[in-house]
């Protein structure tokens, strides 16, 4: 009984409740996501761009939201070229070395959805962990983009997971 309680304790310490309070709905893309009340959220639904959306917490950490195209069909193909591309233009711009962390399929929300987490460490030694989360919708990929120096890692990947699991689409 005492390590049940000490163990629910130090979780609680470690993992404590994530309130989200506010929330970005962009009805022009289709989707809504709640994220905290202490994060700034800017959308931008007509851009042409891919980023949709920034939810950003300081000048380090935050998330963007995206909507890409499926061009090859195949969802894992397109999460793999996803994945080599991303990589591939950070190595190209930092220089430096990319470790997949994590690469899975799960549902939230009813919806599919691959995630991905990468540890990249620039050659200038600074180092960062990126989170991905890809939902394929009819010929459209949404993505939540998140990123955060790896020191930051544990304190914010919670807040980011929370965020993740209130994306839905609105139709």
């Amino acid at each position: 009984m005492k390590r049940t309680l000490f163990l629910g304790f130090v979780m609680l310490i470690l993992f404590p409740a994530i309130t989200l309070a506010l929330v970005l709905e962009d009805k022009v893309n289709n989707y809504r996501v709640d994220y905290p009340s202490d994060w700034s959220a800017q959308s931008t639904p007509n851009s042409t761009d891919v980023i949709k959306a920034q939810i950003i917490k300081d000048n380090q950490t935050g998330l963007q939201v995206r909507i890409d195209y499926n061009r090859y069909g195949d969802w894992s193909q397109f999460v793999d070229n996803y994945i080599k591309r991303f990589i591939g233009d950070m190595q190209g711009h930092w220089q430096g070395k990319a470790a997949i962390l994590e690469k899975r399929y799960d549902t939230i929300n009813g919806h599919e959805v691959a995630i991905v987490s990468i540890d990249f460490l620039r050659g200038d030694s600074q180092r960062f962990f990126f989170k991905h989360y890809l939902w394929p919708h009819g010929n459209k990929v949404y993505l939540i983009q998140s990123g955060t120096p790896f020191e930051n890692r544990f304190r914010y990947e919670p807040v980011i997971d929370s965020i993740a699991r209130s994306f839905n689409f609105i139709n």
